[in-house]
């Protein structure tokens, strides 16, 4: 008894924070039809023959004050299932990817920050319906502005999960170039080009020609958009709706994650890795590159680089671009050297601090001068940019990186 009377008093204070406490840094846009709006747990009622949800919420959907979701009206409330209930209201909605989605990324990293989600998916709706000028499309325009605007946060990706509709003749045929369309016109009108897409590729369809609609998305002709496939997924009775099990539990979101964690530079830092500071600034990474150099305040002598691929092999070669006035690096586990006019850092890393795992980092720290080198001068500055390569020798065959601020 006294333990539900602590889980309520929980529950009770999670449902009442208010929307002005926290305001998402984070913003994902949600929006497809019905299985982006979630249908899992729906169930028909044999007794009234309606469809009802069995308000079932798995531990991946569980509400926090660390996921928020932009109500109908548009204030930022404690998401909770199901996310979709105010916009898709003509139908009934259950769990759907959003709230997992978002659990893991938190669970990927700890220190992202709030994050907020949009809810605008419709069950039911075909691309055509997306298109620029519709209802549909004004509405996720118009909500995602509001959502930019009223927390001053940054839109990090549209989720689309959308396509099942569209399995007919005539429509899987127009499919490719509406889907591009509507996503060139979103990131046009969000002023956001280079926009992340993560689209959930289609296993399900109201037509025979559902192998249309899954090429159409699996050769989308765009840059940064990420498609994972969800066959293999479990449904409901009728083969179209995923169920609470897919919907909240499979590991088409887990991997939908790991991909926007691994493609896409964000603070994904574990503080109980011992690095000081927090991150000044984020930046997108191009698709493929392998690893990310963020910026640290308030210890302007810390940096890290996020590794965003598997264990590597060989040495990691890390050079400041344009010869830029770094002269002494020092790195953990391995020692590190400048040489000038030409400054780099090799770091044996094989088998050691990097797992494998996204997320997981390499400490570099800036020497202010002095040190073992007689040729060590202070720096400037730190370098705005950082190129490097993997090679088994040891010297870069690559150019990849990212860029970081530097110092006030």
């Amino acid at each position: 008894m006294f333990l539900s009377i602590i889980f309520f008093v929980l529950i009770t204070h999670v449902g009442s924070v208010m929307p002005g406490e926290l305001k998402p840094k984070n913003i994902f846009l949600l929006a497809g039809q019905s299985n982006m709006a979630g249908r899992g747990g729906v169930y028909n009622d044999t007794k009234t023959n309606l469809l009802k949800w069995d308000g079932k919420v798995p531990p991946q959907c569980t509400p926090t004050p660390n996921i928020l979701a932009l109500s109908l009206n548009k204030t930022w409330e404690i998401a909770r299932e199901p996310l979709h209930k105010e916009i898709d209201n003509l139908k009934t909605c259950g769990v759907g990817p959003g709230m997992p989605f978002s659990n893991q990324i938190l669970a990927k990293c700890p220190n992202f920050g709030v994050i907020g989600l949009v809810p605008c998916a419709i069950g039911g709706t075909k691309i055509e319906r997306w298109q620029k000028g519709t209802n549909l499309y004004n509405q996720l325009v118009d909500r995602a502005r509001a959502a930019r605007q009223s927390s001053g946060g940054n839109i990090r990706a549209l989720l689309w999960y959308q396509g099942e509709s569209d399995c007919d003749e005539r429509d899987s045929r127009l499919y490719k170039g509406r889907l591009e369309k509507f996503f060139n016109n979103v990131r046009q009108d969000l002023d956001s080009p280079e926009l992340p897409i993560l689209m959930i590729v289609v296993s399900t369809g109201e037509g025979k020609f559902l192998r249309s609609v899954r090429d159409a998305q699996l050769n989308i002709n765009l840059k940064n958009v990420v498609r994972v496939d969800s066959m293999g997924s479990t449904y409901l009775p009728g083969h179209l709706h995923l169920d609470t099990k897919s919907a909240g539990q499979r590991s088409t979101l887990d991997l939908i994650a790991k991909e926007f964690l691994s493609i896409y530079m964000v603070p994904c830092l574990n503080g109980s890795q011992g690095l000081p500071g927090t991150l000044r600034k984020a930046h997108l990474l191009p698709k493929g590159a392998l690893f990310s150099h963020q910026r640290l305040v308030p210890e302007a002598s810390s940096s890290c680089l996020v590794w965003h691929g598997s264990t590597p092999k060989g040495h990691l070669v890390v050079s400041p671009r344009q010869q830029e006035p770094i002269y002494k690096w020092h790195s953990s586990p391995s020692k590190a050297y400048g040489k000038e006019r030409q400054p780099h850092v090799t770091c044996e890393i094989a088998g050691r601090d990097l797992r494998g795992e996204t997320g997981s980092f390499l400490s570099l720290t800036i020497s202010r001068g002095g040190g073992k080198d007689p040729r060590a001068k202070p720096p400037k500055q730190p370098p705005r940019a950082l190129s490097g390569g993997l090679a088994p020798g040891g010297s870069s065959n690559r150019d990849i990186g990212g860029s970081f601020d530097p110092p006030h």
